[in-house]
């Protein structure tokens, strides 16, 4: 129980720090220059992909398999504008910008748990 909080805490931080990223990157993202909306964002964000975006994946395999894997990016939107709707601090101008969000969150969090995993590597 204890390693899967510390995963999710670890999952929270890459968040934050992708949505930062995305709020950079994109123009239709706008957190307010807040911290505190920023990490209450990435809180439910962390929520609604451990909570039901399995679902949303079960059910839309078929998509999921006619498109090679590509309306994962739909899906990624799709969670990523729900805390949008949660949350009304956090705004997202539309849904594509949700689903540019969505990519550039993905990349930043796929770049930074290759790079924890190398650390970790090096320490063993």
């Amino acid at each position: 129980m204890k390693k899967q909080f510390i995963q999710f805490i670890i999952r929270c931080a890459l968040n934050i720090l992708g949505l930062w990223v995305a709020s950079r990157a994109l123009n239709g993202l706008d957190y307010n220059n807040q911290w505190v909306t920023l990490i209450i964002a990435s809180v439910i964000l962390s929520l609604v992909n451990a909570l039901i975006k399995p679902f949303v994946l079960i059910l839309s395999l078929p998509a999921l398999l006619l498109s090679l894997g590509v309306f994962t990016l739909l899906i990624n939107g799709a969670m990523l504008y729900i805390v949008h709707l949660v949350y009304k601090p956090f705004e997202i101008s539309s849904f594509s910008t949700a689903i540019l969000a969505g990519i550039v969150i993905g990349l930043v969090n796929y770049i930074l748990t290759r790079v924890i995993d190398l650390l970790q590597a090096e320490r063993v």
